[in-house]
């Protein structure tokens, strides 16, 4: 579906093919061929569902620090994302969050994260990863047939400690040291 903004809109703003609310809390739509680096403005604080799904030209992303949570799917499929900076407040990465991303081979995530839901990062590029210890919840598949090679599990820093699904880490063939 495209969204078309009248140029007068007093409800929505759009720039570089990204339409945002117009107090530009919320990002409505995206232009898939959005391309390059994109800073997301710190006035954002919630990103619909599949919104930057299949990007194939977004190259880097930094998300505004007022987000809490990544949605489903929101930057599945975006083959050419190499560099994401999470917001340190961030607590959700939904299902398929960043599936098929695979040219995305590393990621830092915040010590406020506590849920990765299921097939979050399925099929991405990553080569290392820490899980930090606020995290109490990993989906089925999360990091299936991903690449990595080193992984890290944080001490649990919460009451509830860390629960796994089934295959969260399958067909991980890369896989050379792991450290909890």
């Amino acid at each position: 579906v495209e969204f078309i903004v009248h140029p007068d809109s007093e409800m929505f703003v759009t720039e570089n093919g990204i339409t945002y609310n117009k107090d530009k809390t919320q990002i409505i739509s995206c232009d898939k061929t959005v391309s390059g680096d994109y800073v997301m403005p710190d006035t954002v604080e919630s990103i619909a569902s599949g919104l930057f799904e299949e990007c194939d030209n977004l190259t880097s992303i930094k998300i505004s620090s007022k987000v809490t949570e990544i949605a489903y799917a929101t930057f599945a499929g975006c083959d050419n994302l190499k560099s994401v900076i999470l917001p340190e407040r961030l607590e959700y990465i939904g299902g398929y969050a960043f599936s098929e991303c695979t040219a995305l081979e590393g990621i830092q995530l915040p010590d406020s994260l506590n849920t990765i839901d299921y097939k979050a990062f399925l099929n991405s590029g990553l080569k290392s990863l820490t899980i930090p210890g606020s995290v109490t919840f990993i989906g089925y598949s999360s990091f299936e047939s991903t690449n990595i090679e080193a992984l890290t599990i944080e001490e649990s820093t919460t009451e509830e400690g860390l629960g796994i699904e089934s295959s969260a880490f399958a067909y991980n063939t890369s896989l050379k040291t792991v450290s909890l």
